[in-house]
């Protein structure tokens, strides 16, 4: 078992182990323990391993007096033969020794009825004829003799119980009355019965290493699916907005700027410039900028000159209730879509 637990066999579920031993003694429960293993690993590894394994034995009695007699051969055993000291390990009594009682317990009760029925108890057929084909009560229960002279044995089903770490009894064959009889349920590796044969068989052949074929067939269509979904997406933004800046939603129309109230004002400063009495702390836009100068009262000229060149290049007008400012181009340029774009992005704010 250890050897299939190395295998992986008696861990993967695929596989149950099939065990007959007729000759299992009161240590059936925990067969996996080994007293003299120094390495404790090795025992839970075969614990492990034994999850996987059925064992069909002869039924042991569960009745009273079946342990009690159990017990008397152990004591026994030490007493008069010292077993433990001799073997090293201690006696456990098989099921042959009950068998052996319970035939020598039939024949007592044979040469019994021989000798009662004035019989020769030294004819073996005289013997054998009170033997066949009867029940009696033995050490192990109720003995059934067949009519050949055969014992009907019942035989148990051991499975390990993972609840309390010991074969129990899961069903049982009475040989009486030709049953199959369930006691409890199974327990299965994974949960279930193994099927009729491993999926990749035996020597793994009916599974390719690596994944099939198309596995790589369908990650490569989902990869090619998102790759082209990608680029449309991509295309598809791109266009949308090459067509929103060729429709010039940004643009402003002259009709859509308030201009009287400006070209008034610009008027009035042309006049004031001409005749030498235009100051730009009159100018509104000018003064909230300029606060730090309006507590003089004279201004240097050389400063005056290059801002009133300035202010003839802007004109103001109003868009939507914002004053704005508006400014002759001074050089020609190409329009293209970053310019677009940017003038698109102004007119949203």
């Amino acid at each position: 078992m250890l050897a299939a637990h190395e295998l992986g066999m008696a861990t993967s579920g695929e596989y149950v182990f099939i065990n007959i031993d007729v000759s299992t003694g009161s240590h059936a429960e925990k067969p996996w323990i080994r007293a003299n293993e120094t390495n404790q690993e090795e025992n839970e590894k075969a614990k492990e391993a034994y999850r996987a394994l059925k064992t069909i034995s002869l039924r042991r009695s569960d009745l009273e007096e079946y342990k009690n007699f159990e017990k008397r051969v152990k004591i026994r055993a030490e007493e008069k033969y010292d077993y433990s000291r001799i073997t090293g390990k201690e006696y456990e009594m098989n099921n042959f020794i009950s068998a052996f009682y319970d035939a020598v317990l039939l024949y007592a009760i044979a040469l019994n009825e021989t000798i009662a029925a004035g019989m020769d108890p030294r004819n073996g057929h005289n013997i054998t004829s009170k033997m066949w084909g009867r029940t009696f009560d033995g050490i192990t229960g109720n003995v059934s003799i067949d009519a050949n002279g055969d014992r009907y044995s019942d035989y148990s089903l051991l499975d390990l119980d993972p609840a309390v770490d010991k074969f129990v009894e899961v069903a049982y064959y009475s040989g009486a009355s030709n049953e199959l009889k369930k006691v409890t349920d199974f327990h299965w590796i994974g949960g279930k019965p193994p099927r009729d044969s491993p999926i990749c068989g035996y020597d793994n052949s009916k599974c390719p290493k690596g994944y099939p074929l198309h596995v790589y067939l369908l990650a490569a269509s989902a990869g090619l699916i998102l790759l082209l979904t990608l680029l449309f997406v991509f295309f598809w933004r791109r266009y949308k907005l090459e067509q929103e800046l060729a429709a010039m939603s940004w643009k402003i129309r002259w009709e859509e700027l308030d201009g009287e109230e400006s070209q008034k004002k610009e008027k009035k400063k042309a006049k004031k410039k001409r005749s030498g009495a235009y100051f730009p702390e009159s100018d509104p836009l000018l003064r909230s900028n300029s606060r730090g100068s309006v507590s003089s009262d004279k201004y240097d000229e050389d400063m005056v000159a290059p801002m009133a060149m300035r202010m003839r290049l802007v004109r103001f007008a109003v868009y939507q209730s914002i004053c704005v400012c508006m400014r002759s181009g001074l050089h020609a340029c190409k329009p293209h879509t970053s310019m677009f774009f940017t003038f698109g992005v102004s007119g949203n704010l």
